[in-house]
């Protein structure tokens, strides 16, 4: 999966658009594994 992130303050982008934050327009492209995790419910902790 493509996102894109911005140097300056390290925020996450979806898509190539100007950082939210700093209006930053240089963002750097990376690629992301995702791996989803079924997590096991644990018996008897209703806390």
């Amino acid at each position: 999966m493509e996102k894109f992130y911005c140097p300056n303050c390290m925020l996450l982008l979806d898509s190539l658009i100007p950082c939210q934050y700093c209006q930053n327009t240089e963002l750097k492209q990376i690629n992301i594994q995702v791996q989803s995790q079924h997590l096991k419910k644990v018996e008897g902790n209703d806390s």
